[in-house]
């Protein structure tokens, strides 16, 4: 605390405070600290809003993909023709590998031949729609073979055709992932957020049960490796002319 010495109209000295008290600055710090941490819990949370605002959307077109299928829904093809896709209707995917650029989905109706042929063509597979991920940052893949891209087509509610592995429970899942949602002081990240959904399994008899389910977890990413400490006495040390021997071959150093 700060003091002043001011002298009144009857030549008196008194005292006046400045400056801020022990008190007051605790109040500032500890309110500076709450609205860190408030901005901190808001940042991470509308991140995570992120991606599970991209995971419902693409749960929902994948749900639509298949009532597409079991209502057998016929699509125009742009050459004339108007049919039901002989290769049903489907989720193509792809995780962008430039950075700034945004990954993406597409749904599809499928003629021709399995997969997703890019639908530039008349004749060939249709586009429905196109989604882009709402941020650069997030990830689109196959969970279990960790491809980049793949497709994933209804043909009727448990035929399928797809690209995707399967996991040793023969499930076919995609992930939307944030990579680094929590930070360190250093501004190495500690731990993501991704949105599972898990498309349907195939059964013994090779028909796929195609309840699609949602589910959303914390990923913790694994701390870069500690370089092994260096041997003591390593530092500024050379070995001595003629090995272990300061005499080499004479012994008497003759």
């Amino acid at each position: 605390m700060f003091r002043k010495i001011k002298t009144n109209q009857k030549g008196l000295a008194s005292l006046s405070q400045s400056g801020l008290t022990y008190i007051e600055l605790l109040v500032a710090i500890g309110i500076i600290a709450i609205l860190s941490a408030l901005s901190m819990f808001y940042i991470k949370t509308n991140t995570r809003e992120d991606v599970r605002r991209a995971t419902e959307q693409l749960a929902a077109d994948i749900r639509l993909a298949r009532n597409m299928a079991i209502s057998r829904t016929i699509t125009s093809f742009g050459d004339g023709t108007t049919e039901y896709p002989e290769d049903g209707y489907g989720i193509y995917f792809r995780d962008s590998d430039v950075s700034g650029q945004v990954s993406y989905y597409i749904l599809y109706a499928g003629r021709g031949n399995d997969g997703f042929d890019g639908g530039s063509s008349n004749g060939g597979d249709k586009i429905i729609k196109k989604v882009d991920l709402p941020k650069s940052n997030l990830k689109i893949n196959d969970v279990n073979s960790f491809a980049a891209q793949g497709y994933f087509a209804f043909y009727t509610e448990n035929s399928i055709s797809t690209s995707l592995g399967k996991d040793m429970l023969s499930r076919y899942i995609i992930e939307i992932l944030d990579p680094c949602v929590v930070t360190n002081t250093n501004g190495t990240c500690l731990s993501g957020y991704r949105g599972v959904i898990n498309l349907g399994e195939k059964s013994g008899d090779q028909y796929t049960m195609s309840n699609v389910g949602v589910s959303y977890n914390t990923v913790n990413l694994p701390l870069p490796p500690t370089p092994p400490p260096e041997p003591r006495g390593a530092k500024g040390l050379s070995p001595a002319l003629g090995g272990d021997n300061p005499g080499g071959d004479n012994p008497s150093g003759l």
